[in-house]
């Protein structure tokens, strides 16, 4: 999805981070938020918090725009060593993931920390359309393996207005782009 700036619109692949108050209602709602877009760098990170010093960024997100990429744990290491240590310094962590590489956030370490957000990315194509009986189940990989039952949920239950973020809604974020230039959309 291309994201509009003032005069432009870009690709997410030329976007390394975005500052913004976060949008999606998970616990981080309303905090002030670095978005990391692709591998995250220390370096990059910690330059860009102290450079929007005056945002007070208190959250960070990782993994958006589909950006996490890891199918092993070996290959999610330096996530890990990247958020553990924003963790330690009592920053909010999201870590976005397809719910299909939910294993390897079960094995990571990360779970444990109270200010570990796991952002489980479930697509579901025209959701609003699946009418009034249209149901989604929490199950396990098999009968009785890791949890203590399942979870039925109503999609239209889910759909509620007040956990609802829509496309326009991102309209403030500051894009800051690898050539270090800043665009507000």
């Amino acid at each position: 999805m291309k994201r509009q700036s003032i005069d432009r619109e870009i690709d997410p692949k030329d976007i390394k981070f975005l500052v913004n108050t976060y949008q999606e209602h998970t616990l981080a709602y309303g905090k002030q938020t670095l978005t990391i877009f692709g591998e995250p760098d220390l370096e990059d990170i910690a330059r860009v918090i102290a450079q929007y010093d005056d945002k007070d960024i208190e959250h960070l997100h990782f993994g958006a725009e589909r950006s996490f990429a890891c199918t092993t744990l070996d290959a999610m290491e330096e996530w890990i060593a990247v958020i553990t240590h924003f963790l330690t310094l009592d920053y909010w962590v999201t870590l976005e993931v397809d719910v299909s590489l939910v294993n390897l956030l079960q094995e990571s370490q990360l779970l444990p920390w109270n200010r570990f957000i796991p952002l489980l990315s479930i697509r579901i194509p025209f959701a609003y359309e699946m009418g009034y009986n249209a149901s989604i189940k929490i199950d396990d990989v098999q009968f009785n393996h890791s949890n203590t039952g399942i979870w039925c949920h109503q999609i239209h239950d889910l759909l509620d207005y007040n956990r609802y973020t829509c496309w326009s809604d991102y309209k403030d974020d500051i894009m800051v782009t690898p050539d270090g230039k800043d665009e507000i959309k």
